[in-house]
């Protein structure tokens, strides 16, 4: 997926390949619970999935013409 790929996320790429995926398909939870210690990234991969949420253009792939 190109997607996980235009983040800087550094350890957190196949969780956030899954949230990303749920996004594509649909089906995003209506709660997430990230948890963790301290100084993990949990902050920055929320912004990063709120930004793939948000942002119009997130959800295209470098392949995909058929989006606008």
């Amino acid at each position: 997926m190109i997607v996980s790929s235009r983040f800087n996320l550094i350890g957190h790429q196949s969780r956030f390949a899954a949230l990303s995926r749920a996004a594509m398909d649909g089906r995003v939870p209506q709660t997430l619970l990230i948890s963790g210690e301290s100084h993990l990234g949990k902050s920055t991969v929320a912004r990063y999935f709120a930004q793939l949420l948000l942002c119009e253009n997130s959800l295209k792939t470098e392949d995909d013409t058929s989006l606008p």
